[in-house]
């Protein structure tokens, strides 16, 4: 079994306990490996074989099938004579985690932010390519009640929706933790998440972690509705919702944040940027919330705010372990889309000098913004230099070198025009 890459069954010699653990999504390696390895109990973990079909098409060379995975764990459980199961997973791990579960009347499931039910359209579901087994787990949830379910949901109003589905059920004990979406990596980066899962494992409980109580206020048809519109992109009615959940509860800062992102998709930044300012107030340790706090604070005129915000974010950034790199980069994206020029510039001078990510591309990328700022002859210079350094670029970022070329000679024979 070993020899599959999808699957690897760590067994432990006298455990008669067996964790199935669920890598989230887009996984290249299993999850969880180095956090478990400390305790001396079996395990079985499993991924995807492209990373994003939430195990509807199972894993390969073992289940074919969501609705497969727990016959095959099942014997597994009965060849080597466990006596008791824990599912464990985050996100679209935890997805699999409750129905897998569930379906395996397992004794206990923990979830970090799982999606319970797989929306067309929405955040965190997958593509329409994919054919859909398994909807929702909220049937097979409720039906499972031998099973301890024990859900970790991050603060978001998407991840809160989901936990909110199943709340009511007796056997499920949802806590809401501050943070962004990814739990797990909040865990890991305040250095919780060793001792917490061996105790929550134990069956200790949460107490090593602070959370929010569950509210029935995240589970309003509000919530429900506000979602549902915003990932149709019907901006007005989401706000109209999500300023009523404010109002049910008044210190949720995930609430505001969506407040200010229907404005921000309505293209109303003036409106946006009191509900992001509010958002930061309640919660400025939440990196997630800064690209589009920084972005409308430069659109409203505030640029030098804009760059102080960026130096708070990378802080942040550093403290969590993230990629600063990729971060910077994905924020200079927005502010280009965003036409703020200027904030863009800065972005890729940054990571040009300060974070030495001199690539070809973001050399290309700052070209780009700096002909609306005006600096052409700055730009031209890079343009070239993308040219001299093509061969850096890969087969799929060749397209770079072409457009490079295409505007550097735009600029030669019409130095006026924007490249």
């Amino acid at each position: 079994m070993n020899d599959n890459p999808f699957v690897k069954l760590d067994l432990v010699e006298g455990s008669e306990e067996l964790y199935v653990v669920f890598a989230s999504r887009g996984r290249k390696t299993f999850e969880m490996v180095g956090t478990l390895s400390g305790i001396k109990v079996s395990k079985l973990f499993l991924r995807e074989q492209h990373g994003a079909a939430w195990y509807q098409q199972g894993v390969p060379d073992f289940a074919p099938t969501i609705h497969a995975l727990s016959d095959a764990i099942r014997t597994i459980v009965v060849r080597h004579g466990f006596k008791l199961v824990t599912c464990i997973g985050a996100s679209m791990g935890g997805y699999a985690a409750l129905g897998v579960g569930a379906m395996l009347n397992a004794d206990r499931v923990v979830a970090f932010s799982p999606q319970v039910m797989l929306n067309p359209g929405w955040a965190l579901s997958p593509h329409e390519s994919v054919q859909i087994e398994l909807q929702t787990v909220q049937e097979l949830v409720a039906k499972a009640t031998s099973t301890q379910f024990i859900l970790l949901a991050s603060s978001e109003t998407l991840d809160v929706y989901h936990a909110s589905l199943i709340a009511s059920h007796r056997h499920v004990n949802v806590n809401i933790v501050r943070s962004a979406h990814n739990t797990l990596s909040a865990l890991r980066d305040c250095g919780a998440l060793r001792d917490f899962l061996p105790t929550i494992l134990s069956g200790n409980g949460v107490s090593s972690i602070e959370t929010v109580q569950f509210d029935p206020v995240f589970g309003s048809d509000h919530l429900a509705l506000a979602l549902s519109a915003y990932f149709q992109k019907e901006y007005a009615t989401a706000l109209t919702a999500f300023k009523r959940v404010c109002l049910l509860r008044n210190d949720w800062s995930d609430a505001y944040f969506m407040v200010g992102k229907c404005y921000q998709g309505m293209g109303l930044y003036d409106e946006a940027l009191p509900f992001f300012v509010k958002t930061y107030n309640l919660d400025n340790l939440n990196h997630f919330i800064f690209p589009c706090l920084i972005c409308a604070t430069a659109v409203t005129g505030n640029l030098n705010r804009a760059m102080d915000l960026v130096t708070e974010y990378t802080t942040l950034l550093k403290i969590s372990g993230r990629s600063l790199p990729e971060a910077l980069n994905a924020l200079a994206r927005l502010a280009f889309l965003q036409k703020q020029y200027s904030l863009s510039v800065y972005l890729r001078e940054q990571l040009r000098n300060k974070f030495k990510s001199n690539t070809v591309e973001n050399l290309y990328q700052l070209a780009r913004s700096q002909v609306p700022c005006g600096l052409l002859s700055e730009a031209k210079q890079n343009y070239k230099t993308v040219l001299d350094r093509q061969t850096e670029l890969g087969a799929a970022s060749a397209w770079i070198a072409d457009m490079a070329r295409q505007r550097l000679e735009k600029m030669v024979s019409a130095p006026t025009q924007n490249g």
